[in-house]
C-alpha cells in the first residue's frame, strides 16, 4: 500500500482551498451548511495541530477552550514575532461549541453532492492527513531544524490566510454567529498582512524540503502511547492508549486537590460519543478517529 506524503496532502488541500476562494458560493440547504461548518472545524483543528508540532500552540486552554485576548500587533521587530502572531490568529478562529462538535466520521464521509461542501470536506481530510503525517513521522526534523520548521510554517500561513478570507465570507451571512471566539485584536487586513509576510519570510528561511516526504511511521505490534493533542486511532492496538487518555480527560483539572469541585475537562456525554466512535471504527482497516484535543 502506498502512503501519501505530507507534501501530497498539502498540495491537495491547497487546491481545495483555492477552489473555495475562487468560487465564493455558500449552499442554501441547512444540512449542507451544517456539514460545511463541521468540515471547517476539522480544517481549523488540523492547522492548530500543525502549529503545535512546530513548537507553537503549546498552552493548555481554559475549561471553555477559549484563549485569552490576543495582544495588539506591533510592527516593530515583526519578523521575530511572526510565529507567535500566526499562532494568535489560529487560536482566535471561531469554533463550534463543544456540545455541537461531532466525530469526524459523521461528516467526512461519504462525499457530498454539493461542490462547496465537497471542497471543504476535501480540505479537511487533506489537512488532517498532512498534520498527522508530521505528528506520526518516525523522524521530525521540523521540531529542531529551523530550516525545516519554516517550510511547515509557510504551508500553515498560506492555508490559514485562505481560512480567514473564507471565514469573512461566512461571517457576512451570519454562519459563524453562534461560534465561540475570544476577543480578537486584529482586523482581517492585519491578519492577511501577518500571514502573507510569514509565508514570504518562511520562503526565505526554509532551507530544507524534508517535511515534504514525511509519512506516518509504521505501527508496531505494541500499543502506541497517545501523547499529542490530536492522535489518530487507526488500528485496534491504538484503542487501549486512546481510552486511557480519554479517561484522564474525565478527571478534574486538578485531580490531586481533594477539595477541587469544578467540571472535568470534557463531559461524560462527549466521552461516550468518542468512545462509541473509536470502538465502531478502530477495527476497520484504514479507518481513523480523532481523540479529543485539549
Amino acid at each position: 500500500m502506498t502512503v501519501s506524503t505530507y507534501g501530497e496532502h498539502t498540495e491537495n488541500a491547497a487546491q481545495a482551498l483555492n477552489n473555495l476562494i475562487r468560487d465564493d458560493v455558500i449552499p442554501a440547504d441547512e444540512a449542507a451548511v451544517d456539514r460545511l461548518l463541521h468540515c471547517r472545524e476539522a480544517v481549523v483543528d488540523a492547522l492548530r495541530q500543525r502549529l503545535y508540532d512546530v513548537g507553537q500552540d503549546s498552552w493548555y486552554p481554559p475549561p471553555d477552550h477559549l484563549p485569552a485576548r490576543t495582544p495588539m500587533p506591533t510592527l516593530a521587530g515583526l519578523d521575530e514575532k511572526l510565529a507567535t502572531l500566526v499562532d494568535n490568529i489560529a487560536v482566535a478562529l471561531p469554533t463550534l461549541p463543544l456540545d455541537e462538535r461531532r466525530s469526524p466520521a459523521d461528516y467526512l464521509a461519504p462525499a457530498s453532492t454539493d461542490p462547496t461542501v465537497e471542497a471543504w470536506r476535501a480540505a479537511a481530510i487533506e489537512l488532517l492527513a498532512a498534520s498527522h503525517a508530521l505528528s506520526a513521522a518516525a523522524e521530525q526534523p521540523w521540531r529542531t531544524d529551523p530550516g525545516a520548521g519554516w517550510w511547515v510554517m509557510r504551508d500553515v500561513s498560506v492555508a490559514l490566510e485562505a481560512v480567514v478570507v473564507l471565514d469573512s465570507r461566512l461571517e457576512e451571512v451570519g454562519l459563524l454567529a453562534e461560534h465561540q471566539r475570544p476577543d480578537d485584536a486584529m482586523r482581517l487586513d492585519e491578519k492577511r498582512m501577518v500571514l502573507s509576510q510569514t509565508a514570504r519570510v518562511a520562503t526565505w528561511h526554509a532551507t530544507t524540503a524534508s517535511p515534504e516526504e514525511a509519512t506516518p511511521r509504521v505501527r508496531q505490534a505494541a500499543p502506541s502511547t497517545v501523547v499529542e493533542p490530536v492522535s489518530l486511532v487507526s488500528t485496534p492496538d491504538d484503542l487501549a492508549a486512546a481510552q486511557q487518555r480519554l479517561a484522564r480527560f474525565l478527571r478534574p483539572l486538578h485531580a490531586s486537590d481533594a477539595f477541587y469541585a469544578a467540571e472535568p475537562e470534557i463531559t461524560a456525554d462527549s466521552a461516550r460519543q468518542v468512545t462509541a466512535s473509536q470502538l465502531s471504527r478502530a477495527g476497520s482497516s484504514g479507518d481513523s478517529q480523532l481523540t479529543p484535543r485539549r
